[in-house]
């Protein structure tokens, strides 16, 4: 993989609102070819100390992002890929902008917090491991929590292999609490199942306590913030994506077994939609009460108005047909 980093040039000592890196990843199999990196956010910042930061933090992404791509090569992740964590990250982004003024923080220590969010929301799906098959027809599936034990693994020992070139001390390093906090936001977009409501939730923002780090909480909520964040089709293509990923052979199965994952995934959509508007509140707990109106602001896709419009569209009828549902899916008509 050819890697081309271009970054602002400052002298000694000079001070700047604003750094922008961009990388460009040269490699044809790659999806994401372009990430536009805003890394010095918020302050005026001392560039022989902020810089060591934020270039160990840059070192840190690219080797974990390293990782990610043979990950995304070798088991055909559709979903969990580039798109998903550079979308991921935005939201986070702006669900961070929304909080910041609120948070009884220095500059410098918003700008490290929001440079390692970014670097969460860049890492968090960095290893997919997918559970052995217990039956043929069910698709791939992932056991909570496995994938980002082993991803914040991968993660940690990136940071602890070029923390050992740095000095014992000082700001250009990670302090031990923001490796917890790391530990923590990964540990936050793990997911289960309720049986109950037949539905999938992020067990971190139903706890009696919130996550004890900001970060977590908010790459959290941005993990699942496609449909309140982003819109009906961000949230009608990630359903498809994720549908391609979990049934890598949908294509070459028949009719009818095509037709009832189709339709199972479809029926999941609605449940989905219903559950990110009913849950919002409750996942809302623990972030600063006066940031709540520009975060409830920052959801307003999730309205009752868009559920029932995606309710009304969504194909989840017993008599809903295999073209019907692949129309709906983008995946061509049969």
């Amino acid at each position: 993989m050819k890697r081309t980093v271009f970054e602002a040039e400052l002298s000694q000592g000079e001070t700047r609102h604003l750094m922008d890196v961009f990388v460009i990843i040269d490699n044809e199999d790659l999806p994401c070819i372009d990430v536009h990196r805003r890394m010095l956010l918020y302050a005026e910042v001392s560039v022989p100390n902020s810089l060591t930061f934020q270039n160990l933090l840059l070192q840190v992404e690219d080797r974990i992002l390293a990782d990610f791509d043979l990950e995304i090569a070798q088991k055909q992740l559709v979903y969990h890929n580039r798109y998903h964590v550079n979308a991921v990250r935005s939201r986070a982004g702006r669900l961070f902008e929304a909080i910041a003024p609120q948070l009884d923080l220095s500059q410098e220590a918003l700008r490290r917090m929001r440079g390692i969010l970014d670097l969460c929301a860049m890492a968090h799906d960095a290893v997919q491991i997918f559970a052995a098959e217990s039956q043929p027809d069910a698709g791939r599936r992932r056991d909570p929590g496995v994938s980002e034990a082993a991803t914040f693994e991968r993660l940690a020992s990136h940071i602890r292999d070029l923390q050992e070139t740095l000095p014992a001390a000082g700001d250009g390093r990670f302090t031990e609490n923001e490796v917890q906090a790391i530990r923590e936001a990964i540990e936050a977009t793990v997911v289960h199942y309720d049986s109950s409501e037949k539905m999938i939730y992020q067990p971190a923002l139903h706890q009696v306590s919130p996550p004890r780090f900001v970060i977590a909480h908010l790459l959290a909520l941005a993990d699942f913030g496609s449909l309140g964040l982003e819109g009906i089709e961000s949230f009608n293509e990630e359903g498809r994506l994720l549908f391609l990923e979990e049934n890598p052979d949908a294509t070459g199965k028949a009719d009818d077994d095509l037709r009832r994952r189709l339709l199972e995934r479809a029926r999941f959509q609605v449940r989905f939609a219903r559950s990110r508007l009913e849950h919002l509140e409750r996942e809302l707990v623990g972030l600063p009460v006066a940031a709540l109106p520009a975060v409830r602001e920052a959801f307003s896709h999730l309205t009752e108005e868009t559920v029932h419009t995606i309710e009304a569209t969504t194909p989840t009828n017993y008599e809903a047909t295999l073209p019907q549902l692949l129309t709906f899916f983008r995946l061509g008509v049969a």
